[in-house]
């Protein structure tokens, strides 16, 4: 449940400000999901790429083969296959795959990311990291802390602190 909350909890929010989502997006997504809250790391930010209308290509991690393998075979069973593609850890293809101009790329974890960087550098793709808790969060009286700190509690929750 610590990881299907969350999720559901975005998926409602987004519902919620659907009307404020251009959508018809047509820039592709490399989404390389880490292996720690492998649900939520792939499916936040997943949902937010479909909800644009932009096409993704997954690679979920190698650390978690069951979660990977299953993610292969749900994904073109519930989504189009030509918008949304699974590629497992492995594949030939990733050195490939890296070198293709992406819209925007999102991975976890430092060495994977130092990884990825160059690819994303040769062609300016913007990058989001997921640090694997690394989140400093401060508030003050000229935040509205109700907003800012959910993500940094949501957070501090799933590590136990």
């Amino acid at each position: 449940m610590a990881e299907i909350g969350p999720v559901i909890g975005h998926a409602l929010r987004i519902a919620r400000e659907l009307d404020a989502w251009d959508g018809g997006g047509e820039d592709v997504m490399l989404e390389r999901c880490p292996w720690n809250y492998p649900i939520v790391l792939t499916f936040q930010p997943l949902s937010g790429t479909i909800t644009a209308g932009c096409p993704a290509l997954i690679e979920p991690s190698e650390v978690v083969p069951t979660f990977s393998k299953l993610l292969a075979e749900l994904i073109p069973k519930y989504l189009d296959p030509s918008a949304y593609r699974v590629a497992l850890d492995g594949l030939p293809e990733i050195p490939e795959i890296l070198e293709l101009e992406w819209a925007h790329i999102y991975t976890g974890n430092a060495r994977i990311a130092h990884i990825i960087e160059p690819a994303a550098a040769k062609h300016l793709a913007p990058m989001t990291l997921e640090l694997g808790g690394k989140s400093p969060l401060s508030s003050t009286a000229s935040i509205w802390v109700r907003r800012a700190g959910c993500g940094g509690e949501e957070g501090c929750g799933w590590e136990g602190k």
